[in-house]
């Protein structure tokens, strides 16, 4: 049995038939990679545009990150918003936000129009904090969030912080004052270091059901414009002035080798994980390749799950200053901060509980394609969600937990740590929406809308998103 299998992919009770490409085949547009960012741009292109569409592969659809992460669905980036503000100026940095909150409006319209019944919960959560520092530079950005005229994040702190006199009485406005006990019952610790807590739209699904259900409703809708093949691995870009090839191999499910093809497109979509595999031949201008393989970097992500009684509702929370400064002596956990989601899961003859995800512990890896997804759980980094479970979640009813699932999966992060969307600049046939950076459902989303629109001929001002010149 494969030791990297995540609660989502157990769950995924796949029906639909393999596609393997036969021979060589022409399309108006190839998406490379068969994760939610590849989905939901192939769903985007063929809903705003007439254009076909054409999916490949490497493995199996939602196999890769959408298939191993810990399904917390959140409009926020892996940077602190006075950091954009720092890098990029304010208006940027606020369009940016608003893009990611778009999304939002855009995953509810792709429900509507697919009439999709993988479940969604989204609610109110909350991320925690136990330092100074943080809690300032959180208030700084919702200073920087009123100035560029958007709501700032709701926030509380503790009554008994003793920072509480230290925080500048510019931002007096920006925050509630709360009994200690009030934090910690929105966090739902008992680890009482932590100090204030923000209050954001946040939101849980099973994104490899999803993006499997949405694949399906475009292969029965799409009849004619929209193909998908699985099993094939994109080894040659050819980039021309009007169009492109692609050359591919198909392969058994094994892995091995079957059959090289040749696919020709007016455009492509990178929207893979497995760059590192891809090679680019820029025929039409300057050479894309070296800076490509630059473009984004590998790490491990490690999640677990525990199954509990079905007596709480869907929540996504998030735990920051994990073993940093002197407020935190255990430092157990290397990871900036932890993630925790609960949501309803079916487990065996239809029974329901409550699942408990935990992620957060990384390891960074030379390159991607070192990642091997059928390697053993890592003892270490399970012993560090382990630890932080029994310091902070109020879980006093499980003294030893037995963790249901374990599983990582690769997690790319640009130089930016901002998701890369749009045509590559010295050739625009080629186009971009990659880099999940540790919290990509939702930037995916808006960089599929976004592709299709720049497809169908809308222009856009520049924004953080675009790929570097």
């Amino acid at each position: 049995m494969n030791p990297n299998i995540s609660p989502w992919l157990y769950q995924l009770n796949r029906t639909r038939p393999v596609d393997i490409i036969s021979d060589n085949l022409n399309a108006d547009i190839v998406v490379v990679g068969g994760g939610i960012a590849g989905v939901v741009t192939a769903y985007f292109i063929l809903k705003n545009t007439d254009r076909s569409v054409t999916i490949i592969e490497g493995y199996k659809v939602a196999h890769g990150a959408t298939g191993h992460n810990a399904g917390q669905i959140v409009a926020e980036f892996e940077r602190e918003f006075t950091d954009l503000v720092r890098e990029y100026g304010l208006e940027k940095s606020i369009n940016a936000e608003e893009c990611a909150k778009s999304s939002w409006i855009l995953l509810d319209q792709i429900y509507a129009d697919a009439k999709l019944v993988t479940p969604l919960s989204t609610f109110i959560a909350y991320n925690g904090y136990k330092r100074l520092s943080h809690i300032v530079e959180e208030l700084k950005a919702n200073a920087l969030r009123i100035q560029g005229g958007i709501l700032p994040v709701t926030m509380y702190v503790a009554d008994n912080f003793d920072g509480l006199d230290k925080i500048p009485k510019e931002y007096k406005g920006l925050y509630e004052i709360v009994p200690h006990v009030n934090i910690l019952s929105l966090l739902e610790t008992k680890d009482e270091s932590y100090m204030a807590a923000t209050a954001t739209k946040k939101g849980c699904t099973n994104s490899a059901r999803f993006s499997e259900e949405l694949a399906g409703y475009m292969l029965n809708k799409y009849q004619g414009r929209f193909s998908l093949y699985e099993h094939t691995t994109l080894q040659m870009l050819e980039l021309n002035t009007e169009s492109a090839a692609l050359r591919i191999s198909t392969n058994k499910k094994n892995g091995t080798e079957e059959s090289k093809f040749i696919v020709t497109a007016k455009r492509v979509i990178l929207c893979t994980n497995g760059f590192e595999r891809i090679s680019i031949l820029n025929k039409s201008g300057e050479d894309i390749d070296v800076g490509f393989h630059h473009m984004v970097n590998g790490d491990v992500g490690y999640m677990a799950a525990y199954v509990e009684d079905l007596k709480n509702p869907p929540t996504a929370l998030g735990y920051y200053d994990q073993g940093v400064e002197n407020n935190f002596s255990d430092a157990y956990m290397a990871a900036p901060y932890v993630y925790v989601t609960r949501r309803p899961y079916e487990l065996e003859d239809n029974q329901v509980h409550n699942l408990v995800c935990i992620g957060g512990p990384e390891e960074q890896i030379a390159e991607t394609q070192d990642y091997d997804r059928e390697a053993k759980f890592s003892k270490e980094k399970g012993d560090e969600i382990d630890a932080f479970v029994k310091k902070t979640l109020k879980n006093d009813d499980k003294k030893d937990l037995e963790y249901r699932f374990q599983w990582h999966g690769i997690m790319c992060y640009t130089p930016t740590n901002m998701r890369v969307i749009g045509p590559e600049p010295k050739n625009p046939i080629l186009m971009y929406n990659l880099g999940c950076n540790g919290v990509g459902i939702m930037t995916s989303i808006y960089g599929g809308s976004k592709i299709s629109k720049m497809i169908a001929g809308e222009e856009f001002s520049d924004s953080i998103f675009d790929p570097k010149k």
